[in-house]
């Protein structure tokens, strides 16, 4: 199936090529590719993205990541020599649906604050960070439950914390997936001095059910970010009929 696109300036009108659901199930991408297209950069193990339908979701393409190295652990018969790489992947898919979910509720502050300017709504520049340059996941979650108070909306589902404590359990701290020494300490240190269990298996399984219980696949899920987008919308709504 093929759509028309038209759009002027930045992007050429063509074709809009509708995804194979066995290559992107996680809707990494809005459309797909020409199919002799997606042959050759296949056969020339080229990726692809970017442009009009092809911008890549981010947290769909670190849980599709995440979830196909476990697959592959499980092929092998060993989730040794894929830990620390399918953590890492599964950390951070998690600390983009927290992000995601923070920016929305950003939004929706802004939103308030525009209509009813004289009752502002203040966001510390403490959350502010938790946004751009926070990594630790339980203090990315903290600011996100005072946003979401601050945006009258609920607070996060509770599979979502379970998931933050799930992984804060198992790392030592927000990088110990990444490097191999702790080059913040005044004494560089390893990690690995004692051993570690990674719950890979458990945890992909745990991570895709909060991605399906929280982010929204299709306007009629009921989910958290659905609520939040409807929340959004009406703001928006009201605040251009008031223009």
């Amino acid at each position: 199936m093929t759509g028309q696109r038209e759009v002027s300036g930045l992007w050429s009108i063509g074709p809009l090529y509708s995804r194979h659901p066995a290559t992107d199930p996680r809707d990494v991408f809005v459309g797909g590719k020409n199919p002799s297209q997606a042959e050759s950069d296949f056969e020339n193990g080229i990726a692809r993205m970017g442009g009009f339908w092809r911008q890549p979701s981010y947290v769909g393409a670190y849980l599709t990541a995440a979830s196909l190295l476990v697959e592959q652990g499980q092929a092998r018969g060993s989730f040794d020599e894929i830990g620390l790489p399918a953590f890492y992947l599964q950390r951070h898919a998690a600390e983009l649906i927290l992000k995601r979910l923070l920016q929305w509720c950003f939004e929706i502050i802004e939103c308030r604050n525009q209509i009813k300017p004289g009752q502002a709504i203040m966001i510390t520049n403490r959350h502010r960070r938790s946004l751009n340059n926070e990594h630790d996941l339980r203090k990315i979650l903290n600011s996100l439950k005072k946003a979401a108070k601050l945006a009258d909306e609920k607070i996060p589902p509770e599979c979502l914390a379970q998931l933050v404590e799930t992984i804060s359990s198992v790392e030592a701290s927000p990088h110990w997936s990444r490097y191999r020494v702790d080059s913040r300490s005044t004494q560089k240190k390893l990690w690995e001095t004692t051993e570690i269990v990674i719950p890979v298996a458990s945890l992909q399984t745990q991570l895709d059910l909060v991605a399906s219980d929280v982010l929204a696949r299709s306007l009629e899920q009921e989910c958290y970010e659905n609520a939040l987008y409807s929340t959004w919308a009406g703001l928006t709504s009201a605040l251009e009929g008031s223009q």
